[in-house]
């Protein structure tokens, strides 16, 4: 079970939290119904996020074998087959993605943008330092982004260039 839960980071989904920040500063917080949507988008993001990070082991693989820590990951260390974690990944992926179709199609573009803009990050961006960091800092605005979409908060420039500031510093 370990090791599913390693392929799909779920660790990583804290980041996911990112979501509840409109919400957060809203005067609707403390709203069942718009706590009870904002952790279905947290839940959907998150699977949509696993997929990615999968995606990016499968393209990492040789790399991954031969780093001290990473050559722990499910995929690189041979607990989880290629094949299999594609199809666990996809699985994920269609759940999210249906989830967000549900919840919001605005924020399912958001989340296709996100899975987009990850996805080229594995393949190329991530090669390039100074477009890892800016594609890292707007991955969290898209999901603060998700949060004010799927509650019908609007955003302020201040919270959008306060997020984007923070993540950029996070991620330098």
């Amino acid at each position: 079970m370990i090791k599913y839960l390693n392929l799909f980071r779920v660790k990583h989904w804290v980041k996911n939290f990112f979501i509840f920040i409109p919400l957060f500063f809203s005067s609707k917080f403390f709203e069942q119904e718009n706590l009870k949507i904002t952790f279905y988008s947290f839940l959907a993001f998150s699977l949509v996020t696993s997929f990615v990070y999968i995606i990016n082991d499968i393209l990492d693989i040789e790399y991954d074998k031969i780093h001290s820590e990473k050559k722990k990951r499910p995929i690189a260390s041979g607990l989880i087959s290629i094949s299999t974690s594609l199809i666990l990944g996809l699985i994920s992926l269609i759940i999210g993605l249906a989830s967000f179709y549900v919840l919001s199609v605005d924020a399912l573009i958001l989340a296709s943008i996100y899975l987009l803009l990850n996805i080229l990050y594995s393949v190329k961006l991530k090669h390039f330092p100074i477009v890892d960091f800016m594609i890292i800092s707007i991955g969290f605005v898209i999901r603060v982004f998700i949060g004010g979409e799927v509650n019908s908060i609007e955003l302020t420039n201040l919270i959008i260039i306060m997020v984007f500031l923070l993540s950029l510093f996070l991620a330098v």
